[in-house]
């Protein structure tokens, strides 16, 4: 498959150990930025907002609110959606300074990402910025902004952009939660440890991958099925096929299939299945029966899973919350060596900018 190490996008993949150590190293900096707005004011209500990449990064980034026992009103929109059908129901309930948005933004100047800043400092909310870009809009004139100038990609894809604000925001939920007096079992340091870790063995493993991606070329379009917390990353994942190498495929939860995407057995030489489950997680089981289920029916399918015998081995030790960090490493590099197999040079992506500067 030639010398993949002369591509961008491939060296920014094996640099994801680096982003999330910088990072990870954030955690003080939100939970005292936390601290301060519940001293201060007190929140009632929490949005996180973003668009593509940064969107699947806030959707991640919320999961430990909204799967947890705190009573506070938490929603995850794109900013364009958040401007279009949320901007106005938030001017009518917000109560002045106890609503927070959560804005991620790779760039700092995505337009609908700033137009939701401007907007949510107007009716009243207090604004936390996530970035990469140092002096960027976002940087400027968010009330907090959280900066990780590390995650800055040359190319135009987010990858390491992508795992930083994940991982940021899922640091603002576990800092909210347990400065709600609510116990996360996390002893975040270790944690740190062993994602690096996995993304380093994933990095070394692309043999593997370069098997997967060689299989599958003769495919028209992907489907990957995923539950709870690593749905985010099937997003994620989707856009990469799509951006990258130039392939139709979709994001689906995972038990959602048989709700009439079954049909598609009738084009199962044109379709894989990627099935995206975590042994740690209550859904686990029943994704496995599923995975069975599918290939049982004759649906091609590959399981990526944390257990030795998936097809994919995921090397995941560590808890729920950053699993999806090491899930999508796999993913980025299966679209990479993708777009090579068919002929695309992936440094120089076509009909995509790195920024969307209007709306």
């Amino acid at each position: 498959m030639g010398d993949s190490s002369k591509y961008v996008v491939f060296n920014e993949m094996t640099q994801l150990p680096k982003v999330v150590e910088a990072s990870g190293n954030k955690y003080s900096v939100i939970e005292g930025v936390i601290g301060e707005l519940m001293s201060l004011h007190g929140i009632s209500e929490a949005y996180y907002i973003g668009c593509g990449s940064s969107y699947y990064a806030a959707l991640g980034g919320a999961i430990p609110l909204l799967r947890s026992p705190l009573n506070m009103k938490t929603l995850t929109q794109p900013a364009s959606e958040f401007l279009f059908y949320y901007s106005d129901l938030v001017g009518r309930r917000i109560q002045r300074g106890k609503s927070i948005v959560v804005l991620f933004s790779r760039s700092g100047e995505t337009k609908e990402v700033l137009l939701a800043l401007d907007e949510s400092r107007k009716r009243g909310a207090k604004t936390i910025g996530f970035t990469c870009s140092k002096g960027s809009y976002l940087d400027r004139n968010a009330d907090y902004s959280i900066v990780v100038e590390e995650c800055l990609e040359e190319g135009v894809y987010m990858t390491k952009s992508f795992a930083a604000l994940y991982l940021l925001g899922t640091l603002t939920s576990i800092a909210m939660l347990r400065l709600n007096n609510i116990h996360v079992d996390l002893n975040l340091s270790r944690e740190i440890t062993l994602l690096k870790e996995a993304l380093v063995n994933v990095s070394s493993g692309v043999r593997a991958l370069e098997d997967i991606a060689a299989k599958t070329i003769s495919k028209k379009a992907f489907a990957i099925l995923a539950p709870g917390n690593l749905y985010p990353v099937a997003l994620e994942a989707s856009l990469k096929f799509k951006e990258i190498a130039y392939t139709f495929s979709e994001a689906i939860h995972a038990l959602e299939f048989r709700h009439g995407h079954n049909a598609l057995l009738e084009r199962r030489n044109e379709l894989q299945l990627i099935v995206l489950s975590l042994s740690k997680d209550s859904s686990h089981e029943k994704t496995l029966n599923l995975y069975r289920e599918l290939a049982a029916r004759g649906f091609d399918a590959l399981l990526f899973s944390d257990e030795s015998t998936a097809d994919y081995f995921i090397p995941w030790s560590g808890g729920v919350y950053l699993a999806p960090i090491a899930y999508i490493l796999p993913l980025y590099y299966i679209a990479f060596l993708r777009s090579l197999l068919l002929g695309y040079n992936p440094d120089k992506p076509m009909h995509i900018s790195r920024v969307v500067l209007s709306i």
